[in-house]
């Protein structure tokens, strides 16, 4: 159809043509739309089309379903009319406008009239922001504001406008459009009571007009925010006045040091020859603040005062380094010891730290944690362990005496109702007698609980696949155009939490820069990595150690460096001490500076495009969605380039083809049933977006530093509950998503050793979190998650295991006793076997919905394990669970180590 577009379109008068057409309208529009979204198509073919679009009516349906009753109708009419500049469009979207209540197709009728630069719509369009939710204000405020349609002669009607979305919406025209009059506003606004049109106005001068922010009114100012905003505008334009100006500011203010720090350092770098004077200043301060900030400053050119060291008037360096190991900033100290080979050097930075060290115990324990053995013991010290932060929680009593209570409950539940259907006949009958009709019963209640669970699994999938179904109509009218204007999806940190990952995290790192995604940076965060996992990356990327302003909101372990490279300006790598994973994403977290946090496995691979489409799911409701998983597929098999996965093949490994299947089924015909009825509540810890704002109101993940003074090996899972609560307690209407097109590929388990572990560790996950969480089940207040999904995971995930391993106990006790009713048992266990296959079969056709993952023979093999693992591996995992749960009765173990081979970079014949 494309061709046919270009090459006869130009003939469309023609009989056969226009039949073609007519008889294909469908078609043709989408080809129409992707080609007038095209930098490279031709205009004239683009006009002609138009014209015969608006000649013979092909655009009047989207014209009436302006006014559907059906919100998805309205939002495809707007997207599809956006691209058609016809008089009777525009009069139809300035219609459709004025009467739209529901604020997601106001988003996309605006972008429409935006699109079409129908400058007579801008009123209608400002009007929409009026009493608006904020999340609406952010988006339209961006989406106008970067507009073709040029705004500033429309800026008279609401400059002296007192409302706040009025104020809101010129502030971000003034921080993109350079006139006086502008300037003038930005700075009146910084003294709005409202504190979000202050910040963005002090934002938007720092970008424009940092000179405008040396003034006093501003480095004053009641606001810490503006302050600081002021105080790192200094470092705007590098010179002895404002160097100066700071030095009086340290000197004469007691501010936060974190922005003077920052300017000072930049200051330094752009003109090295002030370090004298901030040396001079240094040694004259008698305040110990003052020298403590100074030190700060210094300490970012420390290799230089250490080489200075073997010089002969080194007072002044030995003062400072001094200073500096007093500080507490040992990292670089350290660093540069363990690989000097000078030993006249080396003898001098010892005496210097053996001084501090006879003074700060801390201080002593982290040069004999950290340094080399032999400098250690030079210094008349003994080496140490380095400290791990703690990932496991002393022995919680309450929960053994809850999982005893439970796990007593689990085992008389049966004989219970077996002693009261038969309590009249309890002295009646042998114990022989009451093993037979025991077990009979106990095979037809089981039935009972085998048709629950497949009842389930059904609606699952039911579920799924109107949620397939929804998502690719609305996956399919969001475009690229669209998607990439400023403001219209939220902006990501990719968080990366490393530890000992050197064999894969140049790959995964360079993977996840090249994402397609229009506002996102990546935070790679090296939690205490024993191998050479910072190291590599620092090599890499040739990164330098650089002085940053965070804001850490979340208690961590101590950050020992932050890593930057202006080549890589959207990558930074953070060192920190050990603290496991959920420490390291907090530390993340601490870091960002975007909106929203994507959590992955620094082991981890995304699609191109995963980041896209994961986001545009918070565009699908009115509701904030608080968080979105995305599917994790296993890499195994596939063979990765520089990052970007080049052929995909399922794992030759029998352990990862049968993980391969049970994650098609959990993500794919599971997840996205929990998603359609909002009561999703995990999203797996590879593949996660979350929103940092309400993250933060939390306390982050869970982990002993925090409030909770608690850890747990289910983080992700965890999160996701505690979000949902939170915003069900709060009345605070949200959504947990699940995106069926958003890929992440990992590297799963090929032994079963390591698998038995991992799901060891998962089962006591999941039994931390409804320990933690044992308010939620049953309780009204909170809705789904409360009455659906949570005693989902309480009946059929934790107790389940329990009631299959005792119906096959019970199915060999009845063979043994010659007792098997045959045709009851095959019944019973073709059931099991065929709804396993049925969800594995429905979750590889969702993943395949409108794409081409696998070969016909791959499906084939993939069908045949989803065959086979209902003998033998399947009861295996429910032993280990059951292992999983008694774990968690017991002193807990951490996460334990999974060994990583790396990726594949053999050629492959599939291209994904």
């Amino acid at each position: 159809m494309r061709g046919f577009l270009i090459n006869e379109f130009p003939d469309y008068g023609d009989e056969k043509p226009i039949s073609y057409i007519q008889n294909n309208r469908a078609v043709f529009l989408d080809v129409f739309v992707e080609l007038s979204q095209s930098l490279s198509s031709n205009t004239e073919i683009l006009e002609k089309a138009i014209k015969y679009i608006d000649e013979n009516g092909l655009d009047r349906r989207f014209h009436r379903n302006l006014s559907s009753r059906a919100r998805f109708k309205r939002i495809e009419a707007a997207s599809y009319l956006s691209n058609i500049p016809t008089k009777t469009t525009r009069e139809a979207l300035k219609r459709a406008i004025a009467r739209e209540k529901n604020h997601l197709v106001k988003i996309h009728v605006s972008n429409a009239l935006l699109n079409l630069q129908e400058i007579s719509a801008i009123p209608d369009i400002v009007e929409t922001l009026l009493d608006s939710p904020e999340w609406y204000q952010d988006k339209m405020v961006n989406l106008i504001s970067e507009s073709k349609v040029d705004l500033y002669d429309y800026l008279p009607a609401i400059i002296e406008s007192e409302r706040p979305e009025h104020q809101r919406l010129v502030v971000r025209f003034a921080s993109k459009y350079i006139a006086q009059d502008l300037k003038e506003y930005l700075m009146e606004r910084v003294d709005s009571d409202d504190e979000r049109i202050a910040h963005a106005a002090v934002d938007a001068l720092l970008n424009l007009y940092p000179g405008e922010l040396g003034e006093n009114q501003y480095i004053e100012h009641e606001d810490s925010y503006v302050r600081d905003v002021a105080i790192t505008s200094l470092s705007k334009a590098p010179s002895r006045e404002k160097l100066d100006q700071l030095i009086e500011i340290v000197e004469k203010k007691e501010m936060n040091p974190e922005p003077l720090i920052y300017s000072a350092v930049a200051i330094l770098r752009e003109r090295p020859k002030f370090i004298s004077l901030i040396m001079d200043r240094f040694q004259s301060a008698r305040d110990p603040r003052v020298r403590t900030v100074y030190s700060r400053v210094l300490s970012n050119r420390l290799e230089y005062f250490l080489l200075k060291l073997l010089t002969n008037d080194n007072d002044p360096e030995k003062e400072i380094i001094e200073q500096v190991v007093s500080n507490g900033e040992t990292s670089d100290i350290i660093g540069f010891l363990n690989k000097n080979n000078n030993i006249e050097l080396e003898n001098e930075i010892l005496s210097i730290i053996k001084g501090v060290c006879e003074k700060d115990q801390e201080v002593k324990q982290v040069f004999c944690s950290y340094l080399d053995e032999r400098l250690v013991n030079k210094m008349n010290y003994e080496k140490i362990e380095p400290p791990r932060g703690r990932r496991e929680e002393e022995l919680d009593r309450g929960k053994v005496v809850f999982l005893t209570i439970l796990l007593s409950a689990i085992l008389l539940f049966f004989p219970t109702i077996y002693v009261w259907n038969h309590f009249d006949q309890l002295t009646a009958m042998t114990v022989g007698e009451h093993a037979r009709v025991f077990l009979v019963d106990f095979i037809f209640q089981m039935t009972f609980y085998v048709v629950a669970v497949n009842l389930v699994f059904i609606l699952l999938l039911l579920l799924s696949l109107k949620e397939v179904i929804n998502q690719a109509k609305y996956w399919k009218v969001k475009s690229q155009s669209f998607l990439w204007k400023e403001g219209i999806l939220p902006s990501i940190s990719i968080i990366a939490p490393a530890y000992g990952e050197e064999a894969t995290i140049i790959e995964s790192s360079k993977s996840l820069l090249g994402l397609s995604y229009p506002d996102f940076q990546l935070v790679v965060v090296n939690d205490g990595s024993p191998d050479n996992t910072l190291n590599t990356l620092i090599d890499y990327y040739g990164l330098e150690k650089v002085d940053m302003i965070v804001n850490e909101r979340l208690k961590t372990q101590p950050m020992r460096g932050l890593y930057t490279n202006p080549s890589y300006p959207n990558l930074i790598v953070v060192d920190k001490a050990n603290g496991g994973k959920a420490d390291a994403l907090n530390v993340g977290i601490n870091v960002a500076s975007k909106d929203y946090i994507c959590c992955i496995d620094a082991d981890s691979l995304l699609e191109p495009t995963a980041l896209l489409k994961i986001a545009s799911r918070s565009l699908d409701y009115e509701e904030e969605t608080v968080a979105t998983g995305g599917n994790i597929m296993p890499i195994n098999g596939c063979t990765v380039d520089r990052g970007v996965i080049t052929g995909i093949s399922i794992p030759k490994s029998h352990v990862a083809r049968l993980q391969t299947i049970e994650y098609l089924r959990a993500f794919m015909a599971g997840r996205l049933g929990w998603t359609y009825i909002n009561a999703l509540l995990i999203i797996s810890g590879a593949f996660g977006l979350f929103k940092r704002s309400r993250v933060i109101e939390i306390g982050g993940y869970l982990t002993s530093s925090e409030r909770y003074r608690t850890d747990t090996v289910g983080e992700d899972m965890e999160l996701v509950v505690r979000l949902s609560r939170h915003m069900r307690e709060s009345k605070i209407p949200y959504r947990v998503q699940h995106a069926y097109n958003a890929n992440c590929w990992t590297e799963v388990p090929e032994s079963f050793s390591i698998l038995k572990k991992q799901r060891d560790r998962w089962h006591r996950g999941l039994i931390d979190i409804i320990h933690f969480h044992r308010r939620i089940p049953f309780r009204p207040m909170y809705g789904s998650m409360g009455l659906i999904s949570f005693p989902y995971f309480l009946i059929f995930e934790v107790i389940g295991p329990f009631f299959e391993l005792m119906g096959y106990l019970a199915i060999v006790s009845q063979v043994i006793f010659g007792m098997l009713d045959w045709p009851v048992a095959l019944l019973l266990f073709s059931a099991i076997v065929l709804m396993g296959i049925l969800v594995s079969m429905t979750g590889i056709l969702f993943t395949e919905y409108k794409r081409n993952y696998f070969t016909f023979k791959e499906t084939a093999i993939l069908l045949t394990y989803a065959f086979l693992e209902n003998f033998g591996p399947r009861q295996i995992i429910s032993l280990w669970r059951v292992g999983g749960y008694i774990s968690s009765m017991k002193k807990p173990k951490g996460w334990g180590k999974m060994v990583r081979k790396g990726f594949s970079t053999q050629t492959t014949q599939r291209k994904p």
